[in-house]
């Protein structure tokens, strides 16, 4: 009984993997040319791979760092679009207190927005921001995407193939056999199937980081050479008008210590003064009587 039940699933996966492929060489059409799995387009064309551009699974990736003045502003923008696109949140980062204590805040985003609507969310926060850097990549993943419902199907194939056996079987140690094989097969599908999971997820949506900078003058959207001069000397006025301000307020909120550095000076400065002089009025007191006593008696001198 127990080779018989061993021929059966040598027999059902030796049919299934000659499907599969079968299958899959037909896919890949005459040429059979792999595709480059990396960032950036594909190398080869929907022809070349026998799926149809439609077809490609693709996860698209977006890095963009903005900055503005109306930080406040940009935030609720920033929330108002992600909900109007029919995107969410990831992740949510902020940080500092604002420009008025010299601490400008920071937000750092990372957001999952519906593939067909990426470009339309990515122009909106050019409005909303000047945009500093932004950059997007595309991963190819139509392949392994293939493979995986391939091995999905074989292993539904042999797992309905080993609870017919096992509904067949009498012997405990053939039940028993039969039941580790399928909880090997169920364990590997349930692990095939969240990873099909999770590229759903990020073909279906493309995911945006983005990082927001708050600052006192944002950059000119002219890029031009004297628009970056311009940019460049209102930035240094800003640093140059900053520095006074920080000095003034330190000087205004150090100054109980600072009058009392400068009374502790002062007293210093009197005290090392009346000691000089009284040492220069003995000395010139000593100098009199002695100048006094050559007079009286010359002999001394």
């Amino acid at each position: 009984m127990k080779k018989r039940i061993l021929l059966t699933l040598l027999l059902c996966v030796a049919i299934l993997f000659s499907f599969v492929a079968c299958n899959s060489e037909s896919s890949m059409g005459e040429n059979g040319a792999a595709m480059d799995g990396g960032y950036g387009a594909p190398e080869s064309n929907g022809k070349e791979e026998g799926i149809a551009a439609s077809d490609r699974k693709i996860i698209t990736t977006v890095n963009e760092r903005v900055e503005t003045e109306a930080y406040d502003a940009l935030i609720e923008g920033l929330k108002t679009a992600v909900s109007e696109a029919g995107g969410y949140f990831v992740n949510s980062n902020y940080s500092g207190n604002g420009v008025e204590e010299d601490d400008a805040r920071r937000a750092s985003f990372e957001i999952r927005i519906p593939a067909e609507k990426l470009s339309a969310f990515t122009g909106k926060v050019g409005t909303l921001g000047t945009v500093l850097n932004y950059k997007e990549t595309a991963n190819d993943v139509t392949l392994a995407y293939v493979d995986i419902e391939s091995r999905i199907a074989v292993l539904e194939a042999e797992e309905t193939a080993l609870l017919a056996i096992l509904k067949g079987a009498t012997k405990t140690s053939d039940i028993l056999d039969i039941r580790d094989s399928l909880t090997d097969t169920q364990s590997e599908l349930a692990s095939l199937r969240a990873q099909k999971r999770t590229y759903d997820t990020l073909i279906a949506y493309s995911t945006v980081h983005l990082t927001v900078n708050e600052v006192a003058r944002a950059r000119s959207e002219d890029d031009s050479f004297f628009s970056e001069i311009g940019d460049d000397f209102m930035t240094s006025l800003d640093a140059v008008g900053s520095f006074f301000r920080g000095l003034a307020v330190f000087l205004l909120g150090s100054s109980p210590i600072l009058l009392l550095i400068a009374a502790i000076c002062v007293g210093v400065f009197f005290l090392v003064r009346f000691i000089a002089r009284r040492k220069a009025e003995r000395e010139n007191a000593e100098k009199r009587q002695a100048e006094k006593r050559v007079e009286q008696d010359p002999k001394e001198k």
